[in-house]
Order: C-alpha cells, then structure tokens, then sequence
C-alpha cells in the first residue's frame, strides 16, 4: 500500500524546504553584518577607553597626593578631601613602601 507521494505534496515540501533555506540564509547574513559593525564600535572606542585609563592614573596620583596632604595637615588638602568625603569620594594615601 505504498503510494508514491503526490506532485502538489511534493512542491509544497520543497517550498517549504526553500523558504527555510532563505530565512537561514538572510538571517545568517544579517547576523553577519551586525558583527562586523559591533568590531567597528569596539575599536572606536578603544582609544577612548585608553584616554579614560590615563585619566583615571592621573586623578589617582592627584587624589594620593591630596590625601598625604590631609594626613600632614594641610588645612587647604583637608578641606578637598571633606568635601569629596561628602560627595561619596573617599581618598586615601598611597601605601608606603
């Protein structure tokens, strides 16, 4: 009792068939196209994230050398590092060697 499959089953299959080779491939190259734009978004902003770590190495050698301050006194450092204290920053001496 094995009829052979009819032509219209046959082409319904095989558009099925097509239509899913399509999405995958449209879907692959879309996805294909958004990393390459994500690699060109990261090395945009490498130099800035460079920019950003310098930066920051200066605000810490800055924020040290108030905080020693502070410790030895200096009414002028002591009053920078209050107010910082009060906004949530807190400054604290380089380590001694």
């Amino acid at each position: 009792m094995n009829q052979p499959m009819s032509l219209g089953a046959f082409v319904i299959l095989l558009l099925v068939i097509a239509t899913q080779a399509t999405q995958l491939y449209v879907t692959n190259r879309q996805l294909r196209s958004e990393q390459a734009e994500v690699a060109v978004q990261f090395e945009q902003q490498t130099p800035q994230i460079d920019s950003a770590e310098e930066l920051r190495k200066q605000f810490d050698g800055i924020a040290g050398a108030v905080a020693a301050l502070a410790e030895q006194g200096n009414p002028n450092a002591i009053g920078v590092k209050e107010e910082l204290a009060a906004k949530g920053v807190n400054l604290r001496a380089p380590a001694k060697e």
